[in-house]
């Protein structure tokens, strides 16, 4: 039995070892490239949502009338979902 096992063991490690490195990189590739849009998108709300609210007077009621915070966070939310998106496919957890 053992002399069975040996053998099969060292098959099974040449076949699985290549698979498990592929799975690691992919997976870092995925994390790193999630955390870098992260960071993007969050900086890129950051500075919007202080430019918007600089916005003083009349403006600020006419954008309000506009729906101007409505669209941007129908905008902000495709942003974040195309990010997710993306990372998904990076991970290779989305065609």
């Amino acid at each position: 039995m053992p002399k069975l096992l040996l053998p099969m063991g060292s098959f099974l490690e040449s076949i699985a070892a290549p698979i498990v490195r592929k799975v690691l990189v992919s997976l870092g590739f995925g994390i790193v490239t999630f955390g870098v849009i992260t960071t993007t998108l969050n900086q890129l709300l950051s500075i919007a949502q202080s430019n918007y609210s600089s916005i003083t007077g009349i403006a600020s009621s006419l954008l309000a009338i506009a729906g101007a915070g409505e669209a941007m966070g129908i905008i902000a939310a495709a942003l974040v979902f195309r990010a997710t998106f993306m990372s998904g496919k990076a991970l290779r957890l989305v065609s």
